[in-house]
């Protein structure tokens, strides 16, 4: 094993894909040395949804921890990436392709498309795991899994994917 570190987050940007009803990200400068001040100082505008993101526990779970709740060992150290081919869906049978002993995994899907394809407009159809193949993650002690789009589950499916992995403490960032 490498001791390489990848930064696969997505670039905060203004014209950036998001959720519906996303703020998105602005940017807008308060002070500028051009304006005879002494700094430049910029103010920042965008909610915890925007790009790369982790769903703490109470984001679903209304007696759940928030962020600062999650240990950094979680987020940080060897990870599988599993490329998902086609796939429509994360299920039982994807999640069965896992080495025993897998503790963290990346998802590779199309979704990754989706990011530089989309002309920064939300693609309601998009690859997330189902309620089985978070069941399935849960049942190998996965403890960290990512995706490549903006959630975890389908945008029209049930909450059922994120409260099994937040209740039984997976992790899962976007």
């Amino acid at each position: 094993m490498s001791n390489k570190i990848i930064d696969i987050s997505i670039p905060i940007c203004k014209n950036m894909v998001t959720w519906p009803e996303s703020v998105g990200y602005e940017s807008r400068e308060i002070l500028s040395i051009s304006n005879e001040n002494n700094v430049n100082v910029s103010t920042i505008t965008m909610d915890v949804h925007c790009g790369t993101h982790i769903d703490a526990p109470l984001h679903f779970l209304p007696y759940g921890e928030n962020m600062s709740s999650i240990p950094l060992d979680k987020l940080i150290g060897d990870c599988f990436v599993l490329d998902c081919g086609s796939e429509k869906v994360i299920d039982s049978k994807v999640i069965n392709q896992l080495p025993a002993g897998v503790k963290k995994v990346l998802f590779k899907t199309t979704n990754s498309k989706l990011w530089e394809d989309s002309k920064h407009d939300f693609n309601f159809d998009f690859v997330a795991l189902n309620k089985e193949g978070a069941n399935a993650l849960v049942e190998r002690k996965v403890h960290l899994v990512g995706v490549d789009y903006l959630s975890i589950q389908g945008f029209y499916e049930s909450d059922d994917t994120h409260k099994i992995l937040l209740e039984n403490k997976t992790v899962y960032d976007i």
